[in-house]
């Protein structure tokens, strides 16, 4: 399958972002032995708690060695080279479909992990994997813009705020296929799941538009970007900006009007995982409802276990980041797996990264 993003995971160097936070070791070598007690976790930036993996590890006496990925596309990337083998990864529930459809992930087994009794029962009614054979449901976000209002106010809540001339050459999107498409599918009207190359075509000019005038693409350092200063409108992931609000600088994050993609990410086992036992293991502790709350109250990101939920704080149970109104969620399309569609998108993101390398665009 072809590599959807501009990254080259395979030339990064050691992926250790979260790997030096902990003092582990990075998973540039082989594998080792299941007797060595190594647990390996591919997973996004900012998103599990440290002092958790570290506890974990101390209970389960094993090491852990937790790399990130930018972009579920990365994340495919990775496992599709085959060079790291890793026993917990954290797929949305798209890409979780795809790498289930194509036999890259385990079974999961249910018996092991006891505290999926926890899960939202409301919530897997919607989910891809209601049953949770493959896949657990971990956390849930929406994309949206953000903003410091006393630098720059968007002149209309929607995804055309990325096109007002106050912001040309100082936004940034993130650096998705889906997330960027999905939001110029949603400004066309069409659903953010389309694969009809009509809609993907017009949604391809809308979002070329916006890569002329950004600043850059990036889904890890845009936070730091916009309290600095340095852009004025950041394409966001809502538990990013949940967990940048304590600041000095007040964000405020929207919806836009027209809609945007929803996800959830899900704790998933690779078929090729070295330690499944401790894989089953991590993930049952992370299902438990002190643990999960633990780590909203990090990440910022809100997770389908109402247990959890409940032992929030105040403050987070009312932002409206984390917790967006019915209203707002109405608005909001889960992304879903394409299947034989995805072809039309990967023409569609090439010929849009095209661009970011053509000088004098």
């Amino acid at each position: 399958m072809k590599d959807w993003t501009r990254r080259k995971v395979l030339q990064r160097g050691a992926l250790a972002g979260m790997s030096s936070a902990l003092g582990l070791a990075s998973c540039s070598k082989k594998p080792e032995s299941v007797s060595q007690r190594t647990l390996r976790i591919y997973t996004w930036s900012d998103y599990l708690k440290p002092e958790l993996l570290q506890k974990f590890g101390e209970e389960r006496g094993c090491r852990i060695v937790a790399d990130t990925f930018a972009s579920n596309e990365e994340l495919f990337t990775a496992l599709d080279a085959g060079l790291v083998s890793y026993d917990v990864i954290t797929p949305s529930s798209y890409m979780a479909s795809l790498l289930h459809r194509i036999g890259k992930l385990q079974a999961l087994d249910a018996s092991r992990i006891p505290n999926r009794r926890f899960m939202d029962a409301g919530y897997l009614t919607t989910a891809a994997d209601p049953k949770m054979e493959y896949s657990v449901p971990f956390e849930l976000s929406v994309s949206g813009l953000a903003f410091v209002p006393e630098r720059h106010r968007p002149g209309v809540r929607s995804w055309r705020a990325l096109d007002e001339p106050a912001v040309a050459g100082r936004f940034s999107l993130l650096d998705d296929m889906r997330e960027v498409l999905g939001a110029a599918l949603k400004l066309t009207g069409a659903s953010v799941n389309a694969t009809d190359e009509k809609e993907i075509q017009a949604a391809k000019e809308i979002a070329a538009g916006w890569i002329r005038k950004k600043r850059v693409l990036t889904s890890e350092n845009y936070k730091a970007s916009l309290i600095s200063g340095e852009d004025l409108l950041v394409h966001a992931y809502s538990g990013d900006i949940a967990a940048a609000t304590g600041g000095k600088h007040m964000v405020e994050f929207f919806i836009p009007e027209e809609g945007a993609p929803m996800a959830c990410d899900d704790f998933c086992i690779p078929k090729t995982a070295t330690a499944p036992d401790l894989a089953h293991a991590f993930i049952n502790y992370f299902c438990e409802p002190k643990v999960t709350a633990a780590n909203m109250e990090w990440s910022g990101y809100r997770a389908p276990i109402p247990e959890a939920v409940a032992l929030l704080p105040t403050s987070l149970k009312s932002n409206r980041v984390m917790f967006p109104d019915e209203a707002m969620l109405q608005r909001c399309e889960p992304l879903r797996d394409l299947g034989d569609g995805l072809k039309v998108w990967q023409a569609a993101w090439g010929e849009l990264m095209a661009i970011t390398s053509t000088p004098d665009r």
